[in-house]
């Protein structure tokens, strides 16, 4: 089966009814729940860049428009060297279907002086 790993803070039901729908594409559908000690440890800010480290790592990236949290995910991204074209898709606004991808800032690295 193909795998997703699913970061949001849509409520849990939304999450669950997404997960049956995508098992029906054979399509398992997974996210972070942090245990109580995990959350008490790194609160909500903690337990976010634990999801924004699990994406920035994907094989492909889906963000939000306009989502800093998608935009620190992209960047990160492109620090390690995902290619552009698994990185910067959207997730249209409800109705749409071709929206705009998220802006793409190259990171231009200064040429090393040779020896």
């Amino acid at each position: 089966k193909n795998a997703v790993f699913v970061s949001t803070d849509a409520p849990k039901n939304e999450f669950e009814e997404l997960k049956k729908m995508l098992e029906k594409e054979d399509v398992n559908a997974f996210r972070f729940i942090p245990t109580d000690e995990v959350h008490r440890e790194y609160m909500d800010g903690g337990v976010a860049i634990i999801d924004q480290s699990i994406c920035s790592h994907a094989r492909y990236f889906l963000g939000s428009y306009e989502s800093t949290f998608t935009f620190r995910i992209q960047e990160e991204r492109e620090i390690h060297g995902f290619p552009t074209k698994k990185t910067f898709d959207m997730l249209c606004a409800d109705g749409k279907f071709d929206c705009e991808k998220g802006s793409q800032w190259k990171i231009e690295y200064p040429k090393k002086k040779s020896d």
